[in-house]
C-alpha cells in the first residue's frame, strides 16, 4: 500500500469510497484533499489551463455520483484517473459541437449579409390597386 492511499485519516482510497457510498462526507472530503492538486495538474498536463479546476470539480461531482456503484477492482487512482479522462473527453466534445455551432451562426449570418432586400413593390407577382 503506498503512502498516498492512507495518509491523514489512516483509511486506504478503497476505504474512503466504502465509506462515502454508506453517507460519509467526511471521507469524501478526505479523498478531495489527496487527489485535487494531482487531478489539478493531470488537467494542466492535458492542456487545459483556464478550465482545469473547473474539470477537476467535474471530475469529483462524477466520483460523488458514482461512489455507490465503485467496486475495487483496480487501485482507486486509477479508477478517478479513468474519470478524470472522460470529463477531459466530454469538455473536447462539448467545444468542438460550440465551435460548429458558432461557424454554422457565422456562415449564416454572412449570407443574411449577402441577401439584397428588394425595395416594396418591386417584389415579383401582382400587387394590389
Amino acid at each position: 500500500m503506498n503512502s498516498a492511499d492512507t495518509s491523514r485519516s489512516g483509511c486506504s482510497d478503497p476505504d474512503l469510497m466504502k465509506q462515502a457510498a454508506g453517507g460519509s462526507d467526511e471521507a469524501f472530503a478526505e479523498l478531495i484533499r489527496r487527489y485535487q492538486s494531482l487531478l489539478v495538474n493531470y488537467f494542466y498536463r492535458l492542456g487545459v489551463y483556464n478550465d482545469a479546476e473547473d474539470l477537476t470539480q467535474e471530475t469529483f461531482l462524477r466520483l460523488f455520483k458514482s461512489r455507490g456503484r465503485y467496486r475495487e477492482q483496480a487501485q482507486f487512482k486509477t479508477y478517478l484517473y479513468v474519470l478524470a479522462r472522460n470529463v477531459w473527453i466530454d469538455r473536447l466534445r462539448q467545444l468542438t459541437r460550440r465551435e460548429k455551432l458558432k461557424n454554422s451562426l457565422e456562415t449564416e449570418a454572412q449570407i443574411e449579409d449577402r441577401v439584397v432586400p428588394v425595395p416594396a413593390g418591386q417584389g415579383c407577382g401582382r400587387t394590389r390597386r
